[in-house]
């Protein structure tokens, strides 16, 4: 299990905005904008068409990596221990010395493998909220904290339920900055 575990872990540690962006001349993404290598910071350099492509291929390496791992038919206690370490390897890269994305494409990819109906939830929680506030991080933030009520709605195992809480707390956390910066904006606002 973990040998599984390690394994997912450099899975999630491809830098794949790090990557895209070398691709396309830029020697390294962490020196622009915010500084983050996901799919945010990418588009605001290289366009709005990469945001859905660094989203699309890392939710798609998570994916395919979990749906490997249920077509051996190992235990949901791996996926899920899978899981978090795909989560982490993207935050903490031990291909660009420990620093990484927020992990938004990865969750995207873990839910579409483990709970379909979370994925959907989210995507429509997303756009929606989206559409309300037009910030990224805020539709990202709010959709994932909406994920357990989702888990509890669709009566998850406890498990499932347990990794659903945890990657919503895992967003808080890799979101801190930006809710920190949202909240004085919206406090400068006021006054």
């Amino acid at each position: 299990m973990l040998l599984i575990a390690l394994i997912a872990y450099l899975v999630g540690a491809i830098p794949t905005g790090f990557i895209v962006c070398r691709l396309k001349g830029i020697n390294d993404i962490r020196k622009h904008g915010s500084g983050n290598i996901g799919a945010t910071n990418v588009s605001r350099v290289l366009g709005k068409k990469f945001f859905l492509l660094i989203l699309f291929i890392d939710g798609l390496k998570a994916f395919l990596f979990l749906f490997f791992l249920s077509y051996l038919n190992l235990s949901l206690m791996t996926l899920i221990l899978s899981s978090v370490a795909l989560l982490v390897g993207n935050r903490f890269s031990c291909f660009l010395k420990f620093s990484g994305g927020k992990g938004v494409g990865v969750s995207l990819g873990v839910f579409l493998a483990l709970c379909p109906a979370a994925f959907l939830s989210f995507i429509f929680f997303w756009i929606v909220l989206f559409f309300v506030t037009k910030v990224v991080g805020v539709a990202s933030v709010v959709s994932m904290i909406l994920m357990p009520i989702v888990g509890l709605c669709f009566r998850y195992d406890k498990e499932l339920f347990f990794l659903i809480c945890f990657m919503a707390c895992w967003t808080l956390y890799t979101h801190h900055n930006n809710i920190t910066k949202f909240l004085i904006k919206i406090k400068n606002r006021k006054e």
